[in-house]
């Protein structure tokens, strides 16, 4: 299992279920898919960044390249999947993987940082 920055990720849950629980309004759900699908995502990109880093050059631009192409498709089916079922939740799904990539970006850097120094 990947290292997610777990204040980050529950942090950031906890405000968007305490926004659905006071506005009463469940299309807040999709920024909490959103959140969610940021985080993972960001996790993905650094774990094959990690590994990129250790590698020759042409195996870490393959490895880069379908890893792209691996978390492109998994972003574009959630998508789709909440379009055809969920189609108000569209904007707030937006504003969560807006929010949820530079922030996990944020809490990923700062951890690099500090296990560096140790």
């Amino acid at each position: 299992m990947m290292k997610i920055h777990k204040a980050g990720l529950y942090g950031g849950t906890v405000c968007i279920l305490l926004a659905i629980t006071f506005t009463g309004d469940r299309t807040w759900f999709g920024a909490l898919f959103g959140y969610w699908l940021g985080f993972f995502n960001s996790e993905l990109l650094y774990r094959d960044t990690v590994r990129s880093v250790q590698g020759n050059l042409p195996e870490a631009l393959k490895r880069m390249s379908l890893s792209f192409l691996v978390r492109l498709g998994i972003l574009s089916l959630i998508v789709v999947g909440i379009a055809l079922f969920q189609r108000a939740w569209l904007p707030s799904l937006v504003l969560g993987i807006a929010v949820g990539i530079p922030l996990s970006l944020i809490f990923i850097m700062r951890r690099h940082n500090l296990n560096r120094k140790g």
